[in-house]
């Protein structure tokens, strides 16, 4: 070994220098810095509650576990279970009709 630089740094340098300008020139494109920026109104619908989670109707509990084959006892058990699940989606349905957006009302509605 010589006392000069290693070829193989010396080409490692060579490279480094000469895309020196390529590294700087992408800072300069990167276009003109505003300091005060005007601001920008942008129209787009945003999701809000229109119902309280303390209205929404609960799913009626289960009666399968009830169901004990007899089927005057089971009609029964049913009919109960259809008559409950009826109420709870017209009170879901009555719910969601105040926050429908109505069709050609020029607001946005839901996506």
């Amino acid at each position: 070994m010589s006392g000069g630089w290693q070829p193989w740094l010396r080409l490692a340098l060579g490279a480094a220098l000469l895309s020196l300008p390529a590294w700087l020139a992408g800072c300069a494109a990167a276009g003109p810095h505003i300091d005060n920026p005007a601001p920008v109104v942008v129209k787009e619908a945003v999701p809000v509650a229109c119902v309280a989670a303390g209205d929404v109707p609960a799913m009626p509990a289960p009666v399968s576990a009830q169901l004990n084959g007899e089927a005057r006892h089971d009609a029964d058990l049913l009919a109960a279970a259809d008559l409950a699940l009826r109420g709870a989606l017209a009170r879901a349905l009555a719910l969601l009709g105040a926050c429908a957006v109505p069709a050609g009302s020029g607001r946005p509605g839901p996506q």
